[in-house]
């Protein structure tokens, strides 16, 4: 099993720490995580760090805001450096 659209504590919307969901994931059989905060890659440092001794594979993610037309959409990025300069001039 895989989830890929995870929201952290570092979200409005998140309600685990980084810690608590790589345990959840871990115990539950979930073999692939990704966290997708909103405009914040803090916990995907978090995620990298402490999933390979969980047994869990940690994909890097973040959900950016976007507007188009006047329409505000979300868009899903994976697989990217959180230290790299795409996602937090982005993000910045």
């Amino acid at each position: 099993m895989i989830d890929l659209h995870i929201h952290t504590t570092h979200s409005s919307d998140g309600q685990y720490t980084p810690g608590e969901i790589i345990q959840m994931a871990s115990s539950s059989g979930v073999g692939t995580v990704s966290f997708c905060d909103h405009m914040e890659v803090a916990a995907d440092f978090e995620g990298l760090a402490l999933a390979p001794s969980a047994g869990v594979e940690f994909l890097t993610g973040v959900e950016l805001s976007t507007v188009r037309e006047g329409r505000e959409h979300h868009l899903l990025c994976y697989g990217f450096d959180p230290r790299g300069e795409l996602v937090n001039g982005i993000i910045a």
